[in-house]
């Protein structure tokens, strides 16, 4: 009889460790709520990686986007600096041709200066000048009459 109770008081809840349930049973439950604890982890996990998949084909497009806008900028810098050097071509060439033209308008003749050679010209009036075949004409025609006289 000893053994019966012994053995009743095992299963019939005398032991600390069971509340009289029968192990077995304790333990499908726990074996079942691991079971739910484990797929609720396993499909949050499934929902995590689909987001880190997600993430990543995003960060791809947008690492492919910046490349793509970084090479676009390096061509425009490029062109931009052409057409810098290009420019300070230009402005280089004009400022010299502006210095020619300074040169020519330091040299020239001022409005006064040409007035006054006006007035010599119209003074000595060349107009009336006699050329040398006119001289020559004039020196035969008066070596003939006095010749003639």
């Amino acid at each position: 009889m000893e053994n019966k109770d012994i053995g009743g008081s095992f299963y019939q809840g005398n032991n600390p460790g069971f509340s009289g349930q029968n192990p077995f049973t304790s333990k499908n439950v726990e074996i079942q709520s691991l079971n739910k604890t484990l797929s609720e982890i396993s499909s949050n996990l499934r929902i995590l990686e689909d987001r880190y998949y997600n993430l990543r084909k995003k960060i791809q497009l947008t690492d492919q986007a910046l490349l793509d806008t970084q090479r676009s900028f390096f061509k425009e810098k490029r062109i931009l600096g052409d057409d810098l050097i290009q420019t300070k071509m230009v402005v280089q060439e004009l400022s010299e041709q502006i210095d020619l033209m300074r040169l020519e308008i330091v040299d020239a003749v001022k409005q006064k200066d040409f007035k006054v050679l006006e007035k010599y010209l119209d003074l000595w009036d060349p107009m009336q000048f006699v050329t040398r075949k006119e001289v020559d004409d004039l020196i035969e025609e008066n070596e003939r009459d006095e010749q003639d006289e």
